[in-house]
């Protein structure tokens, strides 16, 4: 049995895209079907049964995903389904949920979102065939054996935290880790896990807060056939296949108060029972979870249940901010600087010392994740092999652009020289600003277009000299506020406009 993934997609470029992100990501071999009778005749096809999964998309000529899926269901019916869709589908996606399939992610799919997705259904489907002689892939096995040593910065900023982690991990003890959105804790709660006895069980993820309130208690405790309308198939839910692991309750205080008392139940008597099941099924499962919230504060409002905190903030373990351990911005920049380099093709090896003095002076209120987000579009943007300060006030310049200059970034990144308001360019710039000549624009709010009179892209260069012109237009010719509201020092701001007009 070989890990095949069936992509059914009607929009040819879509399918592509999916098909190459499958493959260089994953590293699982894909067939393309482009609607769901194709994708039938190819599971019939399939003799030796190599597919192990279908992602599949809901609208498609010929026969749409729901139908393919009842389709399924009769024939294959231990096949995990996941389906893609549209923000406006949610409502459909909640159908196909209760219909059997096993999960679905919104369109254009986060690919580490789609990877822990794709194997965690792997894993299920195997567990139903007892085949425990394939693991689904070695990439599947290093993500679930991750552990502390692999934390970046876990000798510096982190290193009281990750002693702290190491002693949850020594035992069952339930963990809830606390900390603002994007400071990892996802990761460190893997970290958890593979440094436990558990590290070769799964480790199942579960966002609470993006969970439909009508699908939480079928998606984390199961259903049975014919629980409800639309329960054609049996689904184990979150809990039973995190048996023998670790379940990952992330943002846990995003639950209402009906479901925290069915979560309750399960922390207590370690069993679980699906929707429309007459018996209870045991659980050997270990509980970290996580939140953005005090939840102490939620219980005094009446919207968290005490009894819930207790059981699970037995071990609570606070993440500092990135702005708390500034030390570890280079590494953290590198590491992900060499992790996209690889997975975009490209050769950026390093970063500049102004970058880095750049990075560690700026606010990070996303965390890691804000500073993951922007080492990806600077290896994108990088025409050399390491990451400059020019690629990083680009990158802002552009991010502002978009955003019709009304944000600004953090004044920490004005940290050049040659900010003095008596510089030798002021009396050139009414005239450079009438040279450059800003686009025209009919309300305050109107966004640049990246498209040029023939319709084709605009050059990085074009683009560069109308952000210029407007943001010298919309600051009334206020170099210290055009440069500001672009990210970039005034020294850089002079310095580009001397040769935008030399140019």
């Amino acid at each position: 049995m070989s890990d095949t993934i069936l992509l059914v997609e009607d929009d040819e470029v879509q399918r592509k895209m999916l098909s190459s992100l499958l493959i260089n990501k994953i590293s699982l071999p894909v067939i393309e079907a482009e609607n769901g009778q194709n994708a039938l005749d190819i599971l019939a096809k399939d003799k030796n049964e190599e597919i192990c999964l279908v992602l599949m998309d809901i609208h498609m000529p010929v026969m749409d995903g729901i139908a393919t899926l009842e389709h399924i269901q009769k024939k294959y019916p231990d096949m995990p389904v996941i389906f893609l869709t549209a923000e406006e589908d949610m409502k459909t996606a909640i159908q196909v949920m209760r219909l059997g399939a096993y999960d679905f992610l919104r369109k254009p799919p986060d690919p580490t979102l789609l990877h822990m997705t794709i194997q965690n259904a792997l894993r299920s489907y195997k567990r139903k065939h007892k085949d425990q002689t394939n693991t689904i892939s070695a990439t599947t096995h290093n993500s679930d054996t991750f552990t502390f040593n692999r934390l970046v910065g876990h000798d510096d900023g982190l290193k009281n935290i990750v002693e702290i982690g190491e002693k949850a991990a020594a035992s069952d003890i339930p963990v809830l880790l606390y900390g603002e959105t994007g400071v990892g804790k996802e990761v460190f709660a893997r970290a958890i896990h593979g440094s436990s006895g558990r590290a070769q069980g799964p480790f199942i993820p579960v966002n609470c807060g993006a969970l439909p309130a009508h699908l939480i208690e079928s998606t984390l405790f199961g259903h049975e056939k014919g629980a409800f309308t639309g329960a054609t198939s049996q689904l184990p839910g979150r809990f039973r296949e995190a048996d023998g692991g670790t379940i990952f309750l992330d943002e846990v205080g995003e639950l209402p108060l009906e479901a925290q008392v069915k979560l309750l139940r399960v922390l207590q008597q370690k069993v679980v029972r699906p929707v429309g099941a007459n018996k209870s099924i045991p659980l050997n499962v270990r509980i970290v979870s996580a939140t953005n919230r005090n939840l102490q504060n939620e219980v005094i409002k009446g919207h968290f249940r005490q009894d819930l905190y207790f059981r699970l903030n037995v071990f609570p373990v606070t993440l500092p901010p990135l702005s708390e351990r500034r030390q570890d911005i280079p590494e953290l920049a590198k590491h992900f600087i060499h992790t996209f380099s690889e997975s975009e093709g490209r050769y950026v090896h390093n970063i500049s010392p102004e970058a880095e003095k750049i990075l560690t002076g700026m606010s990070w209120k996303g965390n890691v994740r804000e500073l993951e987000n922007m080492m990806h579009r600077a290896v994108v943007l990088c025409e050399s092999s390491e990451v400059t300060a020019e690629d990083l006030e680009m990158i802002q310049m552009l991010m502002n652009v978009r955003e019709g200059l009304e944000q600004t970034t953090p004044e920490t990144i004005e940290t050049e020289v040659g900010t003095s308001p008596t510089s030798p360019y002021d009396d050139l710039i009414p005239n450079i600003a009438e040279e450059l000549q800003p686009p025209t624009r009919t309300t305050e709010t109107s966004q640049f277009s990246f498209f040029n009179d023939t319709g084709n892209l605009k050059t990085i260069a074009e683009i560069e000299k109308e952000a210029l012109a407007f943001a010298l237009e919309h600051h009334k010719n206020n170099v210290t506020q055009a440069a500001k509201s672009l990210g970039i020092a005034k020294s850089t701001f002079y310095r580009k406009l001397d040769l935008k007009k030399n140019g």
